[in-house]
Parts: structure tokens; C-alpha cells; sequence
């Protein structure tokens, strides 16, 4: 609810400011934003994931994981394709629909009805003994998740891994809009069905993690799918039309998922 609220107000100010502000207070108007929708991202991930447990039997948690993540991409490639379209008709109603979306993911969750489990405390007691707690009770909770981490070497190497990957592919994500509309020709609208195509590289990459049963090596698992993201990302810094682009690039997308 609070990001739906962040890219409606936000979005419209920005797109009705073209003369009166400067280039830098446009610029910080859309950057507080998309910090604050990155904000709460980081709160809600971690916690939509933190539901699986409570959702499914703990032998069945690899393949819900997988499927999520499945379902995720899948989500991802039909967004890409509508948002396009949405973009084509007209900006600001792509961003309604944005914040509709959002609107409709924190319904979807509120009206979720967990299993009851008599070991665990209720929902209420949880709330009520942080409201006590307050301030103090977080930080003593992130000082003993912190110890957690650094005591344990392989959560931190899978941590610092997996922040290493977002990081270059935030860097890769950001770098495409513009080598796809001004290096390829394509437009803005073009630029979506492009990333729907290569939506398609990440659906197969992630059914074949569901499809795989629990024991996959470390090696096959990530080690090379990195080093294919690497060449295959290589090979499409080279080409010089979207149509020779276009396959390395799904092939990088099946080894991301």
C-alpha cells in the first residue's frame, strides 16, 4: 500500500513538472522515490518469503521455493509485455496500473489465512510483545541476526554472492534501456516486448531449477550458470542489431533464473 501510495503521488508530480523545475529537482524527485520504493521492497521480500514455511511441509519447501521464484519470472515477462503496451497508450495510466498492482499483491496477503499451529504464538501476541519491546527489542533482534551471520561462514559467502549478482545486475538492468533504444533503434515500447522475449530465457531457467530434485551441486547449481550469465552477457556486448543480441541475451536470462 505504501509504494502504491509512492508511485501515484510521486509519478504524477514528476510528469506534470516540465518547465517550472530545474533538471536537479527533477532528478531528486524521482530519486527520493525510487529510493523509498526500494526501501520497502527490502522489508516486504524477506518477509513474503518468511511465509513458505508456514504455507507448506518442510519436504516440500526446495520445490516451493523454485516454483515461487518460477512464478515470479513468469509474473515478470507478462509485466514487461502489458507494461509495454500500457506505456504505448499512455504513461500515466501505466503508472495507475502500477500502483494497482501494488494495491492488489498487499490485499492478496491480508487476506491470507495462515495454518494454526499451537507450538507457535499468535499473530497478535507477536505484535503486541514488539509493541512492548519497541526500539531496544529490533535492535537487540538485528544485533543477534548479525551474530547469526557472522558466525556462520557459508551464510555470509551466500549473502555477499548473492549481493554481488544484484548488484551487477542492477548495473546490467539500468545499462540495457538505453543500449536497446539507442544503440538497437528501438523504441521505448519496442524496449518491453524486448525484455518479454528475454522474460522467456528466465521462465525456462527457472522450471528447470522446480523440475530438479534436492542434492543439486553447488557447481551445476551456480558456479556455472555465473559463468554462462558472463559469456553470454560478453557476446551480447558485441553484437551490433537487436535480432544477434537478442539470443545471447535469453541465454543469460536462463542462467540468472
Amino acid at each position: 500500500a505504501s509504494r502504491a501510495a509512492i508511485v501515484v503521488v510521486a509519478r504524477i508530480l514528476f510528469l506534470r513538472e516540465s518547465t517550472v523545475m530545474s533538471f536537479a529537482a527533477l532528478y531528486g524527485l524521482l530519486l527520493r522515490p525510487e529510493f523509498l520504493l526500494a526501501m520497502f521492497a527490502a522489508c516486504f521480500s524477506p518477509a513474503r518469503m518468511a511465509l513458505l514455511p508456514d504455507l507448506v511441509h518442510p519436504g516440500q519447501l526446495p520445490r516451493a521455493n523454485s516454483m515461487t521464484n518460477a512464478a515470479g519470472t513468469i509474473a515478470s515477462l507478462i509485466g514487461f509485455v502489458i507494461g509495454g503496451a500500457l506505456v504505448a497508450i499512455s504513461l500515466q495510466f501505466a503508472l495507475f496500473a502500477d500502483a494497482a498492482a501494488f494495491l492488489a499483491s498487499a490485499a492478496f496477503l491480508l487476506f491470507m489465512r495462515l495454518p494454526r499451529d499451537e507450538q507457535k504464538p499468535a499473530l497478535a501476541t507477536l505484535v503486541g510483545e514488539s509493541a512492548k519491546t519497541g526500539l531496544a527489542g529490533v535492535l537487540r533482534d538485528l544485533r543477534a541476526g548479525l551474530a547469526y551471520i557472522w558466525s556462520h561462514r557459508r551464510i555470509m559467502q551466500v549473502i555477499l554472492l548473492m549481493l554481488l549478482f544484484w548488484c551487477c545486475g542492477t548495473i546490467i538492468l539500468n545499462g540495457l534501456t538505453g543500449i536497446v533504444t539507442a544503440h538497437f533503434g528501438l523504441s521505448i515500447d519496442s524496449y518491453a516486448y524486448f525484455m518479454g522475449v528475454v522474460g522467456v530465457g528466465m521462465i525456462f531457467g527457472a522450471a528447470s531449477v522446480s523440475l530438479a530434485r534436492r542434492g543439486v551441486p553447488k557447481e551445476v547449481g551456480i558456479a556455472w550458470p555465473l559463468v554462462g550469465v558472463g559469456v553470454c552477457l560478453f557476446l551480447f556486448s558485441l553484437a551490433n542489431s537487436w535480432q544477434v543480441g537478442l539470443a545471447p541475451l535469453v541465454l543469460a536470462a536462463f542462467f540468472g533464473a
